[in-house]
């Protein structure tokens, strides 16, 4: 987006809805006489709208040259100077089984510069005179024609604009970050802790990772072992079942828990 004067003092965005209409159409064009199409001569076909009937886009199928190749132009039916429209078609010749051969493709972009388009089929007027008893009945070609054009504006408008203090926005328009104008100065509040934090806390206080338990001549003590020597469990365990712990198995017990225990007294 541009804008026409002055300067922009701070950022922002703006942020617009356009919704287009878009027609589609399937029909079958039937070419009568085509043994006798000729160079010089057009064929006209009009497109026209399911909804009101007015003419789109006009088809004119040619024959040129020594191969007769066929070229169908396309032509919009709105010559407004200001009117665009967005075409694609896709042609197929119908064999008497009934059976597509796509035989072209296009798509234009309608409007100041371009007033009209058009493509050349892959096949031509004599490959077909060639096999006319797979493509023409009683002389006559059925050209199988499927497109898809714009056809106006449906819905636009502009939705939100946001100047000075500019929330991030993802697509389905939830916040993320934000952003400040430069003279605003922001404040953050402490978060609460996070919920890894406060599990772990839990199981702390409720001695849900202990597995050993440590009895002094005070109290019990809950424990987690952080080594596996077995020898050395086995030993702590003779001085957890001891009722007349001296102070050399104190200071011996306090010692072997100070490199292989984590403590956590409630």
């Amino acid at each position: 987006m541009w804008k026409c004067s002055g300067e922009i003092s701070s950022d922002g965005y703006c942020t617009a809805r356009t919704l287009i209409g878009v027609g589609k159409k399937f029909s079958i064009w039937s070419i009568r006489n085509f043994s006798t199409l000729e160079e010089g001569n057009e064929l006209t076909n009009r497109i026209k709208s399911t909804l009101n009937d007015k003419s789109i886009v006009t088809l004119k199928l040619s024959v040129s040259g020594e191969d007769e190749t066929l070229r169908v132009r396309f032509i919009p039916s709105n010559s407004d100077a200001e009117s665009r429209c967005c075409f694609s078609i896709k042609l197929s010749v119908l064999d008497l089984n009934g059976e597509a051969v796509t035989c072209g493709e296009a798509e234009v972009l309608f409007g100041v510069f371009v007033k009209e388009s058009g493509c050349l089929l892959t096949l031509t007027k004599k490959e077909i005179m060639k096999k006319k008893s797979q493509y023409l009945r009683d002389d006559m070609l059925s050209l199988l024609y499927e497109c898809k054009f714009s056809n106006g504006l449906v819905y636009e408008t502009i939705e939100n604009t946001n100047y000075g203090w500019i929330p991030s926005q993802t697509a389905n328009g939830c916040l993320s970050d934000l952003k400040l104008a430069d003279n605003t100065t922001a404040t953050t509040n402490p978060s609460a802790p996070s919920v890894l934090k406060r599990n772990i806390e839990v199981m702390l206080h409720e001695s849900v990772l202990c597995d050993v338990k440590l009895r002094t001549g005070a109290e019990t003590i809950p424990a987690h072992c952080c080594g596996d020597n077995v020898a050395e469990i086995q030993r702590l365990n003779q001085i957890y079942c001891s009722t007349d712990l001296d102070s050399r198995l104190e200071s011996e017990c306090a010692a072997w828990l100070a490199s292989s225990f984590t403590v956590h007294q409630k």
